[in-house]
């Protein structure tokens, strides 16, 4: 047989020099949603038991007015960044993942995809979920005396809608992140259909060439920076309009990102002096809080030149410490195990159970007075031991709950591959059985292809 020379186009799009899936990005998305896990189980401490509090807190193993003087205290800032950053880092794999799936599907498909993984999960969270995480708090906190059933007609009754993210965080609970990235589908699909025409590719091409060049990448916190700036002032408090900008900006970049491969090997160089600028942001953070100078900079921000400079500075630290994890995992977790094969499916409802298993899991262990290091461990273990079996059961092996996810639609789409596969190789023995052997002239390269590994798609 002759051999044949095919000539391969050096296109840098991410479809075309590697068709392959990006598995780092299922791995940080299974190790995000472990980190949330983790960061809620400390949240319990403040949820539960405790009087109520005007302000939403974030994660608080220790109670604020314990933190001491110097540079011990500035450890809180830790506690309050990262969640901040953990849901920055959602959204940009998020974004990643719309990157992935538009090219595969119209726009008419990708919100009707949208609509069946984000809003019929949110509206069955918000009938199902959030009253019952909320009856254990306000049973804890005595707010309520009654049944489960009672309490439906107090939860809807309660309910005070504000125009504010807040709001809808207080009312959704964890699942405000999918009436965010609802959102974000819907506004930023315009954006992204553009961005995918000529004249966006030649603007993404331009800017892939400015992020090439050594540290070309920190450019991108100059909108972060300019977001915090104007808003956090005026909008204070974690979910605020601050935050949601951030956010809808680091899912923007999601999709820039991982639409062209010279992004992605500028991450790769770049990872080592971006986690170098983030150490060095997070310990300037540190010592100006030891310092005394960020306490009334973080719970009560204005916009004096001194909390200006902090709200800067947190925006440098999100972004490089967003680039150096994107780095870590592009050049370390490249590697598929059976591990990731099921955390990849099981993550995002592991993500819609976690929550209320552990407030009914730390309701009934807070009031054995644990140590908080003996009750934190206790409480994380028995609620994610309960969540990963929950999850297996209701989520992974119920076809009802598979379908809600969108798990047939994936099956599917393997047996029409399959199908696709048998349909050629019937073809080929009808071939086999038609032609003499002696006239026998195959076109070189068909059918030599058929299941290889390079025809995976990048489908996120």
């Amino acid at each position: 047989m002759p051999t044949v020379h095919m000539k391969v186009s050096h296109s840098p799009s991410l479809a075309d020099d590697q068709p392959r899936r990006l598995y780092a990005l299922d791995w940080l998305k299974m190790l995000a949603v472990l980190g949330v896990f983790f960061i809620h189980s400390g949240c319990m401490f403040d949820l539960l038991y405790q009087p109520g509090s005007p302000q939403r807190q974030t994660v608080a193993l220790a109670p604020r007015g314990v933190a001491g003087e110097g540079l011990a205290s500035g450890g809180m800032y830790f506690f309050d960044f990262l969640p901040l950053w953990g849901m920055a880092l959602f959204f940009l794999l998020s974004g990643a993942g719309t990157c992935f799936a538009l090219r595969h599907r119209t726009s008419r498909q990708f919100l009707s995809e949208r609509v069946g993984r984000l809003f019929l999960p949110l509206i069955a969270g918000c009938l199902v979920i959030a009253p019952f995480q909320a009856y254990f708090e306000a049973l804890s906190n005595a707010r309520f005396a009654g049944s489960l059933i009672q309490f439906y007609p107090f939860f809807l009754t309660h309910l005070r809608p504000v125009w504010s993210p807040q709001w809808v965080g207080s009312v959704t609970h964890h699942l405000w992140f999918l009436a965010d990235l609802w959102v974000f589908s819907l506004l930023t699909l315009p954006v992204c259909l553009c961005l995918r025409r000529t004249a966006g590719q030649r603007l993404i091409s331009h800017l892939a060439r400015w992020c090439e060049r050594p540290g070309g990448l920190l450019v991108l916190f100059v909108p972060l920076a300019l977001i915090q700036v104007a808003l956090r002032a005026a909008f204070p408090g974690y979910q605020n309009w601050a935050d949601v900008g951030c956010w809808l900006t680091c899912y923007l970049y999601g999709y820039i990102l991982f639409s062209d491969s010279r992004f992605v090997e500028a991450i790769r160089r770049q990872g080592r002096l971006t986690l170098c600028l983030g150490m060095g942001g997070f310990l300037a953070c540190v010592v100006l809080w030891g310092a005394g100078f960020l306490g009334s900079w973080t719970t009560a921000p204005d916009y004096s030149a001194g909390c200006l400079f902090f709200q800067v500075l947190s925006a440098w630290n999100l972004w490089c410490w967003l680039l150096a994890i994107l780095a870590l995992a592009l050049t370390s977790l490249t590697a598929k195990n059976a591990l990731l094969s099921y955390g990849s499916i099981a993550s995002f409802p592991f993500y819609l159970l976690h929550l209320p298993v552990l407030v009914v899991v730390a309701s009934a262990l807070l009031p054995w007075r644990l140590p908080i290091v003996a009750a934190f461990v206790c409480i994380s273990a028995c609620a994610f031991l309960l969540t990963l079996a929950l999850t297996d059961l209701l989520f992974l092996r119920l076809s009802a709950t598979r379908k809600a996810l969108g798990r047939v639609a994936r099956l599917s789409r393997v047996r029409e591959k399959t199908a696709r596969h048998a349909i050629q190789m019937a073809l080929l023995e009808l071939f086999h059985r038609a032609v003499p052997l002696e006239r026998r002239k195959p076109r070189p390269g068909w059918l030599t292809d058929v299941g290889s590994e390079d025809d995976r798609s990048w489908n996120c």
